[in-house]
């Protein structure tokens, strides 16, 4: 059986396909779990094969998650890549990020049980402390750290001593101006200009104004359009409201560029319907959009209040 999952070479859920088919791996999973002891599936979760030891903890987390749950923190350097195939949604994934979703440790997994809780709380503090965990589920445990006093240096360390971008947006919730040049620094190259926008939106302090202008004028010399880098600089701009930003503002709905125009022009909406000014009152009147186009943007500004 452990030899038949190695040679399919795939986790996979229990149906794959456009058809939904019953996958023949999840299968040979299901007699996995039904015939293999603890013990022995213990032992698998450390065999040399990654779709061994995914399948292997599957099954112990589904029969005993509390026991699982030290073999969770014992795989969280397992960087094998796997397979993975859902329905006809394909990709690959560390078998540590793996063996995290298997034990479906979420917050709304935890409500109502203490223990469970209590799970999530050590498993995202050793991924935040422990910067060689290069899991995706580190980006999840950063991004959920409260903002409280007692994170602020936790958090600042990230940025400082990582240059993360998750824990950049927590630092600038603070609003503290010892931090205004660490986060400006972020504007400096292109790759980070997101986070730095991301950033700014939450602490829109008149220090950054000058280097959000700067990412205005870069993007809009560009050809290539980022949509994340847009929309957010739009949300950062919308905080200044000014003669000059409303002149950039103009700038984008009177744009002869149609598809520049009809591109940015849902971004503009969202940004000023977020931070509201009564500058902004004839942009938004001269903001064309088809009625898709205003139902996802108004089904966003929803999402994100």
């Amino acid at each position: 059986m452990v030899a038949a999952l190695v040679a399919d070479s795939l986790v996979t859920g229990k149906y794959v396909g456009a058809a939904g088919e019953l996958s023949a791996q999840w299968t040979r999973y299901e007699r996995l779990q039904q015939e293999a002891t603890d013990a022995e599936l213990v032992a698998l979760t450390h065999h040399t094969n990654g779709v061994i030891r995914c399948y292997a903890f599957r099954a112990l987390a589904t029969a005993q998650p509390a026991n699982a749950f030290s073999l969770l923190l014992a795989h969280l350097h397992d960087t094998a890549q796997v397979k993975i195939l859902s329905g006809c949604i394909g990709g690959r994934e560390y078998v540590g990020d793996y063996f995290v979703g298997a034990l479906k440790l979420r917050y709304s997994d935890t409500d109502g049980d203490p223990f469970r809780a209590r799970q999530q709380q050590i498993l995202d503090s050793v991924l935040v402390h422990d910067p060689s965990i290069v899991l995706s589920a580190r980006y999840g445990a950063i991004t959920r750290l409260p903002p409280t006093a007692v994170n602020y240096q936790t958090i600042r360390n990230l940025v400082v001593q990582e240059r993360s971008e998750p824990a950049l947006e927590l630092l600038a919730r603070y609003r503290r101006p010892a931090d205004k040049q660490l986060i400006a620094s972020f504007f400096a190259a292109e790759a980070t200009q997101y986070a730095a926008l991301q950033a700014v939106h939450h602490y829109p302090d008149l220090y950054f104004y000058p280097f959000v202008k700067a990412v205005f004028a870069q993007e809009w010399a560009d050809d290539h359009y980022d949509y994340q880098k847009w929309k957010y600089c739009y949300q950062a701009l919308a905080h200044y409201p000014n003669p000059t930003v409303l002149g950039l503002f103009e700038q984008t709905v009177r744009c002869p560029d149609a598809y520049r125009r009809e591109y940015l022009s849902p971004l503009l909406w969202l940004a000023i319907a977020r931070t509201p000014a009564p500058l902004w009152t004839t942009v938004r009147a001269h903001i064309q959009l088809s009625p898709d186009e205003l139902a996802k943007a108004q089904a966003e500004l929803q999402a994100s209040n």
